[in-house]
C-alpha cells in the first residue's frame, strides 16, 4: 500500500477486508451455532456464566470477544506486527465479525424483551 492514501486505495482495502470479513463469518458460523439460530453460541455461553455465578447476556459475551481481539490486536501493534501480518490482520476480521454479531445479538435481545 503507497501513502498518502488516495480514496481508491482506501475503497479498495476497505472491499478487501469486507469479503474476507464476511467469508469468514458466514464459512465459520457452522463450529459456532446451530443452522436455525447463528447467535445460540453467545446464549449457551451466557448459561455457562451464569452456572458459574456470573450474570452476562449473549451480548455481553459478544462485548467480551471483541474486548479480547482489541486487545490482542494492541498487543500485536505493540510488538510492531504490521497491520497486513497474518496475526494482526486475523485479529481485525475477528473483531469487525465480534462487533457485527454484537449488533445482532443487541437487536435480538432487544426485540425479545419487546415481545414480552
Amino acid at each position: 500500500m503507497k501513502f498518502p492514501l488516495t480514496t481508491q486505495q482506501m475503497a479498495e482495502f476497505s472491499d478487501t477486508i469486507a469479503l474476507e470479513q464476511r467469508t469468514i463469518l458466514i464459512e465459520r458460523a457452522a463450529p459456532y451455532s446451530t443452522k436455525e439460530d447463528r447467535l445460540d453460541n453467545f446464549t449457551k455461553i451466557a448459561q455457562i456464566c451464569s452456572g458459574m455465578g456470573l450474570t452476562l447476556s449473549g451480548a455481553d459475551i459478544a462485548l467480551v470477544l471483541l474486548a479480547v481481539k482489541l486487545a490482542r490486536y494492541g498487543n500485536l501493534r505493540s510488538q510492531g506486527h504490521a497491520p497486513e501480518s497474518g496475526t494482526q490482520r486475523d485479529s481485525l476480521i475477528d473483531g469487525l465479525n465480534y462487533w457485527e454479531l454484537l449488533a445482532l445479538k443487541d437487536i435480538e435481545e432487544l426485540t425479545t424483551k419487546g415481545q414480552q
